[in-house]
């Protein structure tokens, strides 16, 4: 039986109408005349359901009055961690699309990163319906104040203590959230963030929430240096890997970045150059 569904059915109806209230205790007094034995059976039966009642009432006191624990940063994180470091991370591209919104102005990009850092980086940005395609010699993301480019190599650390040495600063926490939402890293340099995030002051942990594009997340948040304001981070439950990086004042989000997808594959599909020599 569904007792929850039964309360939410007995609250939902209201109390009774007057006439049938009266029509009730009628017909109680004309039972009250009968045998005993009776009489009895049928106190044992309005028991029953008054305690069937105060017992569901109870569970639904219970479950309506009680909120439950807030989940802390260190759970949400270590769980990411553990999940994001079990995804594969091996090809020869890196895809990433992202959607981004910038003083109301939304764009769509998508990028495609060599592992050889002698490739070309390719890109399909489309800004109110027009699109284009374009590749650069260099792929030069860096992460803020970090001062060196990071491309998808084995230098650039995969543990807690290494990431900070290398992003340590006065923007370590956008450096961090930038490195998880942007850069082509291994999943143990992804996790080795989250586990970073953990344990600075100022991260705290927001709960469930759902992003710019509508999907459901566990979200921290932080005071972020660069933006001078509050900033966002939306993990996926389900896999660990980061969904939305959100600037948010007054508790709306302004501006963000919302990523639709990533993906290591062994081709590019924007690479053009072998068109481009037949």
């Amino acid at each position: 039986m569904d007792e929850l569904g039964a309360v939410r059915d007995l609250l939902a109806a209201g109390p009774p109408a007057p006439e049938v209230v009266r029509a009730g205790r009628a017909r109680l007094t004309a039972l009250s005349s009968h045998e005993p034995v009776r009489r009895s059976r049928r106190a044992a039966w309005w028991s029953t359901i008054a305690l069937g009642v105060a017992g569901a009432a109870a569970a639904t006191a219970l479950v309506l009055g009680t909120s439950p624990q807030p989940v802390s940063v260190q759970h949400v994180l270590a769980a990411a961690a553990t999940r994001v470091e079990r995804l594969p991370d091996e090809g020869a591209w890196w895809g990433a699309t992202v959607i981004s919104r910038s003083r109301g102005r939304v764009s769509t990009q998508e990028t495609w990163i060599p592992a050889d850092p002698e490739g070309k980086t390719w890109h399909r940005r489309t800004t109110g319906g027009r699109s284009e395609t374009f590749s650069t010699d260099d792929w030069d993301f860096r992460i803020v104040l970090a001062g060196r480019p990071l491309t998808k190599t084995s230098g650039v650390p995969d543990t807690p203590e290494g990431l900070q040495a290398l992003l340590g600063g006065p923007g370590l926490l956008d450096n961090v959230a930038r490195l998880l939402v942007h850069a082509p890293v291994t999943s143990e340099t992804r996790a080795a963030a989250y586990r970073l995030l953990s344990g600075l002051p100022g991260v705290v942990a927001v709960g469930e929430v759902t992003d710019p594009l509508g999907r459901p997340g566990q979200a921290v948040e932080y005071d972020s240096a660069e933006l001078g304001g509050r900033a966002r981070l939306v993990i996926d439950p389900a896999t660990g890997a980061p969904l939305a990086l959100e600037t948010r004042a007054d508790g709306v989000t302004t501006d963000y970045t919302a990523i639709q997808n990533t993906r290591w594959a062994e081709d590019n599909p924007l690479d053009t150059s072998l068109e481009e020599q037949e």
